[in-house]
């Protein structure tokens, strides 16, 4: 009989080992999956216009893109609004993100400007014409009872200009690669968004074995720990990642860089956001675990 109960001992102690050894492999590979998917999650905000909008407002890129448009497409000064300069930055930016996310099949790169606001500059401009006399005749004067707005409307009816073209630019004209480019940067979004996915089906599954074979043996205390040091691993990443970013942006100090600061500050900062979740999550699961242990612990002492 005792040889009986000593084989039994053996065996529950061997299967008590087995069990806390797989426990330790599904945590470790729990932490590296759900780690890095919660890092690759956080970078998922990069694939969105609102981050670029918030380095743009702040940067006064709006004001240098209106300088440089206007000297790609040869408008005259003034022709472009920065409100409309903005807003149709803006909406590439929607455009763009929506063809690397595969929301759409089309890349859409034109910018619509008012067509009443190239007439108004031009009207501006043909204000202070003197009335046509003997001599004179448009452009260089306005014939008298016509309005500025009528002038205009005038030449360029007179010119080869055709004002539904210049209201509308493709700026795949000006770089012809960018599709090519996109469509790869495409390809590799897609590839991104599968490995995230699949490594938060892996830690699902991890998740659910830990919960089988941990059900009776402190459940609480696995899923603590495992959060617990996912949490730290994350916020130490974001951490990292703010650092050697401070460290760049010292050594090369320039508007792109500044740009680029931006950017990744606001993702370290998502970053930072899971891990601490992650953190107070694990800490709540290791509370209540005490707490249960306490509360069992009195009971068989009043045994």
């Amino acid at each position: 009989m005792n040889l009986f109960v000593l084989k039994l001992n053996g065996v529950s102690l061997i299967m008590s080992l087995i069990r806390s050894f797989a426990l330790v492999i599904i945590s470790a590979l729990f932490i590296v999956s759900l780690s890095v998917a919660m890092v690759g999650i956080s970078t998922n905000e990069l694939l969105y216009p609102g981050i670029y909008e918030k380095v743009f407002e702040k940067n006064n890129l709006y004001d240098i893109a209106q300088e440089k448009l206007l000297q790609q497409t040869g408008l005259p000064q003034g022709a472009i609004t920065n409100d409309e300069i903005r807003s149709g930055i803006n909406t590439l930016l929607s455009n763009v993100f929506s063809y690397l996310r595969s929301e759409t099949t089309e890349l859409n790169l034109k910018l619509s400007i008012n067509q009443d606001s190239i007439r108004s500059y031009l009207a501006s401009q043909m204000s202070n014409l003197p009335t046509c006399q003997a001599g004179l005749s448009p452009p260089d004067c306005k014939p008298p009872g016509m309005t500025t707005m009528q002038l205009v409307d005038y030449m360029l009816s007179q010119s080869s200009v055709n004002l539904a073209d210049m209201s509308r630019i493709d700026l795949s004209q000006f770089v012809p690669q960018i599709k090519d480019q996109l469509d790869s940067m495409r390809q590799i979004v897609q590839l991104f968004q599968k490995l995230i996915l699949a490594l938060l089906l892996l830690s699902i599954i991890l998740i659910a074995l830990l919960v089988l074979l941990a059900r009776n043996h402190g459940l609480a205390k696995w899923l603590g720990i495992n959060l617990l040091v996912c949490g730290v691993v994350v916020m130490i990443i974001g951490s990292i990642l703010s650092i050697l970013m401070e460290k760049v942006i010292n050594i090369t100090e320039n508007q792109i860089s500044v740009i680029f600061k931006g950017i990744i500050s606001a993702v370290s900062g998502t970053i930072l956001l899971y891990g601490a979740l992650l953190f107070i999550v694990g800490l709540l699961f290791l509370l209540y675990h005490f707490l249960s242990t306490r509360k069992k612990s009195k009971k068989t002492n009043k045994k």
